[in-house]
C-alpha cells in the first residue's frame, strides 16, 4: 500500500523507508503514516535528496505526532 501510493504521487524511496514506515504504521496508524509521505517528500527535497531518505522519515518523528500522542500530551 505504502509503495503503491508513492509510485502514484511519484515519490521515490530509499532504503530501509517503507520498513520503518511500516513499523511507524503498526505503532501508530496506517493514516499517520500515510499523512507523513508529503512532508517526507519535503524534507527530502529540502536535504538535495532525489528521494526521500531514512533519515528524512526519523527526523519526521521530531517534527509531528499522530493523533493519539498529540492528544496525551494536551491533557498535561
Amino acid at each position: 500500500m505504502l509503495q503503491l501510493l508513492a509510485n502514484i504521487e511519484g515519490l521515490r524511496l530509499g532504503t530501509g523507508v517503507i520498513e520503518r514506515l511500516v513499523q511507524e504504521g503498526d505503532a501508530r496508524s496506517l493514516r499517520y503514516v500515510l499523512q507523513l509521505l508529503t512532508p517526507a517528500s519535503i524534507l527530502a527535497t529540502l536535504a538535495c535528496h532525489a528521494q526521500i531518505e531514512l533519515e528524512d522519515v526519523l527526523e519526521l518523528d521530531e517534527l509531528f505526532y499522530d493523533a493519539k500522542t498529540s492528544a496525551m500530551l494536551s491533557t498535561r
